[in-house]
C-alpha cells in the first residue's frame, strides 16, 4: 500500500474510533497527554509549553473523563502510566508519527520545484509566447509537469483549481494576485503581394470598403477601434473572413484575403520576411494590456512562484 494511503487509514480509523467511542475527545488534550508522559511529569510538560501547571493537569482530567479510564496514576511523589494509558501512549503516539510525517511530506512537496502546474492563456499567446518560454523553464526544472488549457475565457482559476493564466484587457476578479507584463503592440497588417492591389490609405473611414478579416470575441459586431485625438474612434468594417485566434487571422493575412488587425507579436517573422507589410502606419491604436494573474493560494507553491518569476522577467522584456 502506498505510504499515503497508509497515512490517510490510518486518519480515518483514527477520527472513526473518537467517533464511536468519544466524540467530543479534543485532539489538543491527547498531544498534551504525550508530552506529559515524555517529559516524566506535568510540572515540566507544563513549563516546556509555558502554560499553567494547572491547566496541564485539567485537561489531562477532562481527557481521562472523555476516555471514561484513568491514564496516569499521580500523587505528590509518584508519576506512573496505569495499563490503559500504557496502551493509549502506544497507540496515539503512533497515530500522530503518521500525521505528523503527512505534513512534513506534504510542505516538503508544497516547497519543491517538483509536481504539477496548471496554466490557462489565449491560444496565440500560448503557441508563440508561452510554450517557447515553458520550454525554457522545463530544462532547468525537469520534475515539474503543465497542463495548459488554450482559452480566451476569464475562468474562475480557483472554482477550476488553475495556478496561472495570462489575461488580456481589464480584470474583474479583484481577488487574484496581477503582475502587468506590458502592451500588445497591434498593427494593421496584409500581405505583401495584397497591398500591391490597394489604393492609397490616407484615413481610417476608408478600411470600411476594403477587405478585411476580423478576430472576433463574444459575438461582438465587427468593427475596429482607434485613438484620434485622444478619443476613442470606431470604425466599422465589413469582414471577408471572422475567425476566433490570432494563428488564424495571421494565415489568412498571409494567403491575401485582406487587412487584418494582428498584434505585432504574431506577425512579427512574416513582417521582417517581407511576407506581410503593415498598412497605414500612422494609425493610432490602444494596446490592450497583458497580465498574468494567479490566486493567492499559488503564491505559497514554490514551483508556482519560480514559473511566475520567470513568465514576469521574460514577458515584460517581451511586451
Amino acid at each position: 500500500m502506498a505510504i499515503f494511503e497508509f497515512i490517510v487509514l490510518k486518519i480515518r480509523t483514527i477520527r472513526y474510533l473518537l467517533k464511536m467511542t468519544a466524540p467530543q475527545i479534543d485532539l489538543n488534550r491527547i498531544q498534551m497527554f504525550l508530552e506529559i508522559v515524555r517529559f516524566g511529569s506535568i510540572t515540566k510538560a507544563a513549563n516546556a509549553f509555558h502554560l499553567q501547571k494547572s491547566k496541564v493537569s485539567r485537561d489531562l482530567s477532562l481527557l481521562e473523563k472523555e476516555l471514561g479510564t484513568q491514564l496516569i496514576y499521580r500523587t505528590t511523589r509518584k508519576f506512573s502510566l496505569t495499563a490503559e494509558g500504557q496502551k493509549f501512549f502506544a497507540k496515539a503516539s503512533e497515530g500522530l508519527t503518521y500525521l505528523t510525517d503527512a505534513i512534513l511530506e506534504t510542505s516538503r512537496d508544497a516547497k519543491a520545484l517538483a509536481g504539477h502546474i496548471s496554466i490557462t492563456c489565449p491560444e496565440d499567446i500560448g503557441q508563440m509566447v508561452l510554450i517557447p518560454l515553458l520550454d525554457e523553464f522545463a530544462k532547468l526544472h525537469p520534475k515539474i509537469s503543465y497542463g495548459i488549457n488554450f482559452s480566451s475565457e476569464n475562468q474562475d482559476l480557483v472554482a477550476q483549481k488553475i495556478d496561472l493564466a495570462l489575461r488580456i484587457g481589464p480584470l474583474k476578479d479583484s481577488s487574484l494576485i496581477v503582475k502587468k507584463l506590458g502592451s500588445i503592440e497591434m498593427g494593421l497588417f496584409c500581405s505583401t503581394q495584397f497591398f500591391e492591389t490597394l489604393p492609397q490609405i490616407k484615413s481610417l473611414k476608408q478600411l470600411s470598403s476594403l477587405p478585411t478579416i476580423h478576430f472576433q470575441h463574444k459575438n461582438r459586431k465587427p468593427e475596429w477601434e482607434f485613438q484620434s485625438y485622444g478619443k476613442a474612434v470606431k470604425i466599422p468594417i465589413q469582414p471577408i473572413a471572422v475567425v476566433d485566434n490570432f494563428m488564424a487571422a495571421l494565415n489568412l493575412t498571409q494567403r491575401g484575403f485582406g487587412i487584418c488587425l494582428l498584434p505585432k507579436f504574431v506577425a512579427g517573422n512574416d513582417l521582417t520576411q517581407g511576407n506581410i507589410t503593415q498598412v497605414f502606419k500612422k494609425a493610432q491604436i490602444k494596446f490592450p494590456q497583458l497580465q498574468l494573474v494567479w490566486p493567492n493560494k499559488s503564491e505559497e507553491i514554490a514551483r508556482v512562484r519560480e514559473l511566475s518569476n520567470h513568465l514576469i522577467h521574460k514577458m515584460q522584456e517581451i511586451f
